[in-house]
Order: C-alpha cells, then structure tokens, then sequence
C-alpha cells in the first residue's frame, strides 16, 4: 500500500481556520487528519506544497514512525510550529488508515491503550481528581519526593519520610 495523493481543505470560521487533510492510499482506503492554524495557514498549505512530493507520495502508511521521521529531519531547517503542525496531520490520517484497515478504534492501537493507569505528581493529585472526578491511587513510595497520595476510597494519605 503507497500514498498516491494527499489533498488539503480549509474551512474557515468566524474566529480560526481548520485546515482538512485527505490521505489516499493506491488499494482506495483514505485517512483524515486536521490542524487549527491561527494565522498561518498559507504557510501550512506552503509547506505541505514542499512536504507531499518530497516526503509524503510513495510511502508506506503503515509505517507512520518512519514517515514521521523522514518529515522532521529530512528537511534542512529546524521542524517549527508549521513543520509539526503538518506533521501531526498527516500522521493523524495515517492512524486513521491504520484504524479502517483493522476495524479498530485509533485509540486501541496506540501503545498508551495498554495502560491501567496514570504517573501523576503528589502535588497534582487534588487537581487531577477534581478537573478529572478521579480517585488516583498510586504506590507513592517507589519515589522519595513523594510524600501524599490518594488512596483507594479517595482520601488523602501521608506516607512517612
């Protein structure tokens, strides 16, 4: 499976423009990913001008790791805001690709979907359960700096020094 074409579409709104990125694939299977530039979005259409021919047509969509990598250090400049704008759109449809060729949720193929829980710091244990309605529960003792952490009824627990 290659990258035949990619193709761009910006809608604008009354305060941002969204710009729409179709990813085509030569077996039919088409991924969408979107960015919100704020007044930069003729310089993201720019780059991605520059960006398709030369890093993006040909390859591999399930291989999104390289494909990231040949975007951000394959270019002679520094990858800034636009570069990694561009970047994290295309790599956003490429996960949509991969997400329509297993019939999977793009959540449940990233590694992070394995986790059973959070690393959080003791000092934002009270702003995680209260902006996020969480009990947190961690071992607290593996790090020293540690001192409170919630436990499992959702009370705050001092650990000795």
């Amino acid at each position: 499976m290659k990258i035949v074409d990619v193709k761009m579409a910006v809608m604008g709104t009354a305060w941002r423009n969204l710009t729409f990125v179709r990813v085509l694939t030569d077996e039919g299977v088409e991924g969408v990913g979107e960015v919100r530039m704020l007044n930069h979005t003729d310089a993201l259409l720019g780059y991605f001008a520059e960006a398709v021919p030369n890093h993006i047509l040909g390859h591999d969509p399930t291989n999104i790791e390289d494909l990231v990598h040949r975007m951000y250090m394959n270019d002679y400049a520094r990858a800034g805001e636009i570069a990694m704008s561009a970047i994290a759109t295309i790599e956003i449809a490429c996960w949509d690709i991969m997400g329509k060729l297993l019939a999977q949720p793009i959540y449940k193929l990233l590694p992070a979907a394995s986790l059973k829980g959070a690393t959080v710091r003791s000092s934002s244990i009270p702003l995680v359960r209260a902006s996020m309605n969480l009990t947190v529960t961690r071992n607290c003792r593996r790090l020293p700096w540690w001192r409170r952490c919630a436990t499992p009824s959702g009370q705050m627990r001092n650990f000795p020094p």
